[in-house]
C-alpha cells in the first residue's frame, strides 16, 4: 500500500526541475555514448538548413532521430519513408521538453533487401509511366564527331574511355566532371545531362559512366531526378554504370546500356579498320561501275559505226581512242582522289555521300558529252560518206558511156585497150546495154 508517511516525510530530498533533467541527461548519455539502433523510418522531414529529422519505430516503440547537416552531407544514402535502416549514434536528452533522441552519426541499410525493395518500387512506378518503352530509344550515330562523357575526373573511367576511343575511331571527347557517389551526386549528374542538352553545339553521343561499387555507391543512378533527366535527353545516351552484373534505373531509360565504360566507348564509335575496309570496297564498286558504264558507251559507239572510207575511219577511230583514254584517266583520277581522301579516317558519312553524289553528277555530265560527241561524229561521218559517194559517182565510167563511148571487154571481163589485144570474141558495153561479138 501507499506509504503516506514517507510521502510527507520532510527529510526526502527536494530537487529543482533543471537538476532532475540534468541528472537524467547524464545517466542516459553516460549509459549510451555509442549505440546502433535498427528500425523503420517514419515522419521524415528534410529541413532547408540541411538537417534531417525522423522517427525510428518498431512494433512496440518510437525514438526520435536527428542527423545534422555536417553529417547528412556525408551519408551514402538518405533515409526514406518506410525504409528499414540501422543508425549509429548516441542517445541524448532535450531537457526543455523532457524527451530524448538519437544523434545520428552514420546510417546504413538494415539489409540489401530493404534497398532492393525501394529499387523495385521505383522501377515499377517509372515503368508504369512508360519511361522504359523501346519506342523512346534513340539510335546511336554510326560515325560521331563529338562525344561527351559524364563521370568523375579523378577515376580511371574517363581514361579508359578515351583510350578505347583513340584506338577505334579518334574524335573529339568532352569531359563533364561530376560527383558519382554520395549525397548530392544525383543532382550533379542530372544537371550535367540537362546542361549538355542545352549547348549550342551539341555532341553526337552522351556517355554517363562510373566504375564498380556497392549498391550504396551506385545508388545515385537510381534516383528519380537522374532517370528523368536521362529520359528527357535529346542526345542519344549510353549508360555504363559499374560492372556487367550491376543494374541501375538509368540503364532502363538510357538509349543503350553498356556493361562497362570501355564497352560504352566501343558502342559509341566505329572500328577504323573495318571502316577503312568498307570505304575501300565502296571505292572499288564505284570504280567498277564507272568502268562498266564507259565500256558500255564504247560498245554503243562501235555498234553504231557506219561503213566509210579507210582514211576517215582510221582518223575517227583515233579520235575515239583518245576520248576513251581521257575519260578513263578522268575517272581513275577521281577514284584515286576519293580513296586518298577517305583514308584520312576523319571523313563522315555526310561528306562521303556528297562526294559520291558529285562523282555521279560528273559521270552523268561526261555521259551526256559522250552521247553528244557520238551524235556529232555519226552525223559528220554520214555527211562525209555521202559526199565521197557523190564524188565517186561523178567519176564513174558509166557517165562516159552516156556520151557515146563504149567499153570493149573479153568474155572474161577484162577491158581490151588496143587492137592487138582483140581476138575472136568480145563484149561491147554501151550505156544502154552490152553487145556480144563472136
Amino acid at each position: 500500500m501507499f506509504n503516506k508517511t514517507a510521502f510527507h516525510n520532510p527529510n526526502v530530498p527536494e530537487y529543482a526541475v533543471s537538476e532532475v533533467a540534468d541528472a537524467v541527461k547524464n545517466v542516459v548519455e553516460d549509459h549510451f555514448p555509442y549505440i546502433r539502433i535498427r528500425g523503420e523510418v517514419s515522419g521524415l522531414k528534410i529541413h532547408s538548413s540541411g538537417h534531417i529529422y525522423f522517427n525510428l519505430k518498431d512494433a512496440g516503440a518510437v525514438i526520435n532521430a536527428v542527423c545534422f547537416r555536417n553529417v547528412a552531407g556525408n551519408l551514402k544514402i538518405l533515409p526514406e519513408e518506410g525504409l528499414e535502416i540501422v543508425v549509429t549514434g548516441k542517445i541524448t536528452t532535450y531537457k526543455a521538453r523532457s524527451n530524448y533522441q538519437v544523434l545520428v552519426s552514420n546510417l546504413e541499410l538494415a539489409g540489401a533487401g530493404a534497398l532492393m525493395a525501394i529499387f523495385e518500387k521505383r522501377k515499377k512506378a517509372l515503368e508504369a509511366e512508360g519511361l522504359f518503352l523501346s519506342e523512346h530509344k534513340k539510335p546511336i550515330p554510326k560515325i560521331p564527331n563529338k562525344i561527351a562523357v559524364i563521370t568523375s575526373e579523378t577515376g580511371a573511367v574517363f581514361h579508359d574511355i578515351c583510350h578505347r576511343i583513340e584506338e577505334r575511331y579518334p574524335c573529339e571527347i568532352l569531359l563533364y566532371p561530376v560527383q558519382v557517389q554520395g549525397r548530392g551526386a544525383e543532382i550533379n549528374i542530372a544537371n550535367a545531362i540537362n546542361e549538355i542538352n542545352e549547348l549550342t553545339i551539341q555532341p553526337d553521343v552522351l556517355i554517363v559512366a562510373r566504375g564498380g561499387g556497392s549498391v550504396e555507391d551506385l545508388w545515385c543512378f537510381n534516383e528519380e531526378i537522374v532517370v528523368r533527366a536521362a529520359f528527357a535527353s535529346k542526345i542519344p545516351l549510353i549508360s555504363a554504370i559499374g560492372h556487367e552484373t550491376d543494374t541501375t534505373l538509368i540503364d532502363y531509360v538510357s538509349d543503350l546500356r553498356a556493361p562497362t565504360p570501355t564497352a560504352a566507348a566501343e558502342f559509341a564509335t566505329p572500328d577504323k579498320t573495318e571502316l577503312t575496309i568498307k570505304i575501300d570496297l565502296l571505292g572499288e564498286r564505284v570504280a567498277r561501275s564507272l568502268h562498266n558504264q564507259l565500256n558500255n558507251l564504247i560498245t554503243k559507239l562501235n555498234y553504231l559505226r557506219v561503213p566509210h572510207p579507210k582514211d576517215l575511219l582510221e582518223k575517227k577511230n583515233a579520235e575515239l581512242k583518245v576520248l576513251s583514254l581521257n575519260l578513263t584517266n578522268v575517272f581513275t583520277n577521281i577514284i584515286t582522289d576519293l580513296q586518298q581522301r577517305v583514308l584520312g579516317l576523319r571523313i563522315n558519312k555526310e561528306l562521303l555521300a556528297a562526294q559520291i553524289t558529285e562523282l555521279r553528277q560528273r559521270l552523268n555530265n561526261n555521259y551526256k558529252n559522250l552521247e553528244s560527241f557520238h551524235a556529232n561524229y555519226l552525223r559528220n561521218t554520214q555527211n562525209n560518206v555521202s559526199n565521197l559517194s557523190k564524188l565517186l559517182e561523178s567519176f564513174s565510167y558509166k557517165n562516159v558511156l552516156k556520151r557515146g563511148f563504149a567499153v570493149v571487154r573479153r568474155s572474161s571481163g577484162e577491158a581490151i585497150q588496143s587492137k592487138e589485144q582483140f581476138k575472136d570474141a568480145a563484149n561491147i558495153e554501151f550505156a544502154d546495154g552490152t553487145l556480144k561479138i563472136k
